[in-house]
């Protein structure tokens, strides 16, 4: 999909061809899907006549901005592009457009102007949109978009506040547009290689310096490819982009330093990076200590929801008593003689976290053997069921499975089962 870089690519273009001129005709094909909330007929005729001032754009959005209302809106989608008849076209990686036929396959929109100038829109997949538009600025396309990282990037005081908010993996959170506008799956990878930060690791647990690192590796990348035109033969040759493409042969595909180069889903999207550089796992989010300590049910649904790179750093304060009223968390809970089990996720991600922080596993030795002294000895407390089977395998090769969830409720000192996974 086009990225901020191809798409300001397309600005120029547009700017150099039709700023300042008179569209003396405009011409279109139907389609009911590609046009948004306007007729193509109606789309050209409106559009004749009008003086073209400006070409604006905010992430991956695109408007031109006319001498009087309204003002047409262009998302790319996957394989939307620009052309001037006789001249420069906008293309991406995985696509070109032949322009030796006039107007080019799969156009929707062609601008003829006062001066002669053929200027076209062309979708090949019929996912990008055109929109007729009184005020671009203020439809939700466009007004609910974060900051672009071109035009106008986000001090890195205020970016590390935005992070550090967020529960999702940092991939996630660097593909939200109303984070981040513009940023899509090939520059969230460089940024987080060249950041030297594991994409799966959450956004709440990381550190300042490690913000600071996303936050100017995201100034920089932008900034290089825009420079360059976007491009891509022009990159520096150091960067992943030039070797992220090989997921056919992800078991040989290698960086310019020779390091493996893995595949894995985060946040939904296929994402490339390198373990050698950025770690073989990303950080999730820690227990809090002291509050209110959630059943093992609820932490099991807390995990999914991470795994799918769903943010919730504006959730409710009172959240768990809203999912109970919708019947979200159907699961009785624990009695006040009964201590509900933890998240052995949770205590396997603070080990990770940890890493060689006697503090911090104190802690967790601590927060573990807490659990252990607190539950009903010889109850035989049972293990939650619902979310956690499927988790199993996962927390065998952690080092903290069924042995070490047996071992609360029996009197086994669960702490050793941590000094194990360590």
């Amino acid at each position: 999909m086009p990225e901020l870089p191809e798409v300001e690519r397309a600005r120029r273009l547009a700017a150099a061809a039709l700023e300042g001129k008179v569209v003396k005709e405009a011409r279109t094909t139907e389609d009911e899907i590609v046009f948004d909330g306007v007729d193509h007929a109606e789309f050209a005729r409106r559009m004749t006549g009008k003086r073209i001032v400006k070409i604006g754009r905010k992430g991956k959005q695109l408007w031109f901005e006319c001498d009087k209302a309204p003002h047409p809106t262009f998302h790319f989608g996957m394989t939307g592009s620009f052309a001037v008849k006789g001249g420069e076209v906008a293309y991406y990686k995985s696509f070109s457009v032949d322009t030796e036929n006039w107007p080019p396959k799969f156009w929707k929109v062609e601008l003829e102007m006062d001066d002669g100038t053929l200027f076209a829109f062309m979708n090949i997949r019929r996912l990008g949109r055109i929109r007729l538009l009184d005020d671009p600025l203020s439809h939700k396309s466009i007004s609910e978009l974060g900051f672009d990282p071109l035009t106008e990037m986000m001090p890195v005081s205020d970016f590390v506040s935005a992070i550090r908010r967020r529960h999702a993996p940092i991939k996630a959170v660097l593909l939200d547009q109303s984070l981040a506008a513009g940023v899509g799956n090939w520059i969230a990878d460089e940024v987080l290689y060249q950041a030297r930060v594991h994409p799966g690791t959450v956004g709440s647990v990381m550190t300042d310096e490690e913000i600071t690192r996303v936050h100017d590796s995201l100034d920089n990348v932008i900034r290089t490819a825009c420079d360059a035109n976007a491009d891509s033969d022009k990159f520096p040759q150091s960067w992943l982009f030039h070797y992220r493409w090989s997921v056919k042969d992800a078991g040989n595909a290698k960086d310019a330093n020779n390091q493996t180069i893995k595949f894995e889903k985060v946040g939904g999207r296929t994402s490339a990076y390198v373990p050698a550089v950025q770690g073989a796992a990303g950080r999730k989010r820690t227990p809090k200590k002291g509050g209110k300590k959630k059943s093992a049910a609820d932490a099991a649904e807390d995990d999914d929801e991470l795994e799918d790179g769903e943010a919730d750093n504006n959730q409710d304060p009172n959240e768990d008593e809203d999912r109970k009223s919708r019947g979200k968390n159907k699961r009785k809970q624990p009695s006040a003689a009964e201590v509900p089990l933890p998240s052995l996720h949770e205590l396997a991600n603070a080990i990770v976290a940890a890493g060689s922080d006697e503090a911090a596993l104190a802690a967790v030795r601590e927060m573990a053997q807490r659990v252990v002294d607190s539950a009903p000895k010889g109850s035989g407390a049972a293990r939650p069921k619902a979310k956690r089977a499927r988790k199993g395998k996962k927390e065998e090769d952690n080092g903290v499975g069924e042995g070490a969830a047996m071992g609360v409720g029996s009197g086994v000192d669960f702490s050793a089962s941590v000094e194990r996974a360590e």
